[in-house]
């Protein structure tokens, strides 16, 4: 009977060193593979939502959805609806409002009841959820909210306001939170902020948010805001970019008004404007300026 042979040791370890390196090579090329296909999906996500917002403005007048429907700086998903929950049925796609970059957990939708709609009605039970999408919504130049007599104020812009549909940012990137260590956590945000209020033109400041006699305190932001360039790090920073984040290797995606996306630095998106805390700086360039009606 003939004797059975067995590998070497050696070779075994030459056959474990081939699959190591082949696992190397192999490795960053799916990643970046992965990381090019959630940020097509991304891509796609921001184009269907785009349309799902013109579609809506077909129906009532070219106007732009509201940021939210109720008054109540305290509202719930018992008497509100968020700027995704008005634009939904338009899509029909609740997933079309996350990007498939974020990895973070966010709160589980709860079914609740609304004595006005039928029981398990999608638009309540995504409240929450709505709150946390992914694509933050411009609104202030699109449909701000003010704080008056401890509620709040809803305005609609029209789209005819848009001076360069092609130049106007309807949506961007967002997160919800990010950590101590500059991680992002929670989602993202549904709404965000712009780097720059006023535009100086000579010695004249113009409130580029038409929203003329309103001081600064008494426009809703939640915690949301931009900071000095160059000092983003650490917690917080969600909030030094007013919302926006780059899920995809340093780039986010952004939606313009006429309805084409692409992907963008935040120093991109920030452009034109000479960002300082509280709105203290000033756009100094329209023409690359992404967030004003004008």
């Amino acid at each position: 009977m003939g004797r059975s042979r067995a590998f070497s040791l050696t070779e075994l370890l030459v056959v474990v060193t081939i699959i190591a390196v082949l696992t190397a090579i192999l490795f960053p090329v799916v990643s970046r593979a992965k990381a090019h296909a959630q940020a097509t999906v991304c891509l796609s996500n921001f184009k269907q939502a785009s349309l799902s917002i013109e579609l809506y403005q077909s129906d009532y007048d070219d106007r732009y959805a509201l940021s939210r429907y109720s008054t109540s700086l305290d509202a719930t998903s018992k008497d509100d609806r968020t700027w995704v929950q008005l634009v939904l049925p338009y899509s029909r796609d609740f997933r079309l409002y996350h990007c498939p970059s974020d990895f973070t957990q966010r709160p589980e939708s709860q079914a609740v009841f609304d004595e006005d709609l039928v029981p398990g009605d999608t638009y309540s039970r995504y409240y929450t959820a709505s709150k946390r999408t992914n694509l933050g919504y411009n609104y202030l130049y699109l449909s701000p909210l003010t704080v008056m007599s401890a509620h709040l104020v809803a305005q609609s812009r029209s789209g005819m306001q848009v001076y360069d549909p092609s130049k106007m940012m309807v949506m961007g990137g967002s997160v919800h939170e990010v950590d101590a260590e500059g991680k992002p956590q929670g989602g993202g945000s549904y709404l965000i902020v712009p780097p720059c209020r006023y535009a100086l033109e000579g010695t004249f400041l113009r409130d580029t948010f038409k929203l003329d006699e309103v001081p600064d305190s008494a426009i809703f932001t939640g915690d949301l805001s931009w900071g000095v360039p160059g000092n983003r790090g650490g917690a917080g920073e969600m909030s030094q970019f007013g919302g926006l984040w780059p899920w995809h290797n340093k780039h986010l995606t952004v939606a313009f008004a006429d309805g084409h996306v692409k992907r963008m630095t935040l120093d991109q998106v920030s452009d034109g404007c000479s960002v300082r805390p509280n709105w203290s700086g000033h756009v100094y360039d329209h023409g690359r300026y992404l967030w004003d009606l004008d």
